[in-house]
């Protein structure tokens, strides 16, 4: 994937109470024919979260927990990065924007443990090896 398969969105406090965030469209005009209509959202801390990916309307839906748990706010950051197939890499900046130290979380419907808030490091096996 090329630098243009990641996208940031600035959330409103808006964003944080709905179920569903909109995806940029020439994100979508280039990527939207190769993902699925079911995408995993992958977190540094090992959450995961399946969610739709409504390709007419642009948009995941289904993101009510990952907002929840996150307790993600206006003014807050996500950066996504389509890795191909399902995967999507999520980042999260915080109100200062620095990426935040994530809780130790799963989603519910998982089967494994949280990472302790492992952050992704530039050793990019380290990361590959949380995505498996």
């Amino acid at each position: 994937m090329d630098s243009t398969s990641k996208f940031f969105k600035l959330l409103s406090r808006g964003d944080c109470l709905l179920t569903h965030l909109f995806v940029p469209h020439v994100f979508c005009e280039k990527y939207a024919s190769a993902i699925p209509l079911t995408v995993k959202m992958i977190v540094r801390n090992g959450y995961e979260i399946w969610v739709d990916f409504d390709k007419k309307n642009e948009r995941f839906i289904g993101l009510g927990y990952f907002f929840s748990h996150f307790s993600l706010v206006g003014g807050q950051s996500l950066v996504f990065e389509y890795i191909g197939g399902f995967n999507f890499k999520v980042s999260i900046f915080g109100l200062d924007g620095s990426e935040i130290e994530y809780p130790n979380i799963v989603h519910h419907l998982q089967s494994c443990r949280p990472r302790n808030g492992l952050l992704y490091t530039e050793n990019r096996y380290l990361y590959e090896k949380l995505v498996v």
